[in-house]
């Protein structure tokens, strides 16, 4: 692992400054804060001693550290991003899309799934549904629309509250 120095440098009248404001009883005296401030060791020293790299706080671009930050992370999206933010932090960690093209994937807790797959939709209709139990007349799987971590429930329990569509034939069903 590499390692990093950040030396924090502040000018020794500025630390010989702040001990007025300090109480009497927690004062430094003048000559320890100048001993302390001679003692800090210069970037050769510190590379010497092994450190990978030093740099001094006041040089670093926090800016551009975050602005950094944020362009990787778009570069390199979280995939599952939309799970996160529609069902939760915790069901997100147990989500893994199951397909190329996220289009489908599941929860998996403990050897149990739940299948979710992607369709799209309206900006306020429900752009997830979940597999319940059964099948259509045709043989096609059942998936009700899912929004809410509480019809993911409903859901997974085989009592939705919506009508179910056939994955195959695209027909509408009353499940639960």
């Amino acid at each position: 692992m590499p390692t990093v120095a950040i030396v924090c440098r502040t000018p020794l009248d500025e630390c010989l400054a702040r001990q007025h404001t300090r109480p009497k009883t927690k004062q430094v005296p003048p000559d320890a804060v100048t001993w302390q401030h001679a003692a800090v060791p210069t970037h050769e020293q510190l590379l010497a001693e092994g450190w990978d790299q030093v740099h001094d706080a006041a040089s670093i671009d926090l800016l551009h550290l975050a602005l950094q930050r944020a362009a990787t992370a778009a570069a390199d999206p979280d995939p599952v991003h939309e799970i996160r933010v529609q069902f939760g932090d915790d069901l997100a960690a147990a989500f893994a899309y199951t397909d190329a093209g996220c289009e489908h994937g599941r929860f998996t807790i403990a050897g149990r799934d739940l299948e979710l797959r992607y369709v799209g939709g309206e900006p306020y209709d429900r752009t997830w549904q979940a597999r319940v139990g059964g099948t259509c007349d045709c043989g096609g799987d059942l998936w009700v629309p899912v929004g809410t971590p509480v019809e993911l429930l409903a859901a997974y329990r085989d009592e939705p509250d919506d009508e179910a569509v056939c994955g195959r034939c695209d027909d509408v069903l009353f499940v639960g």
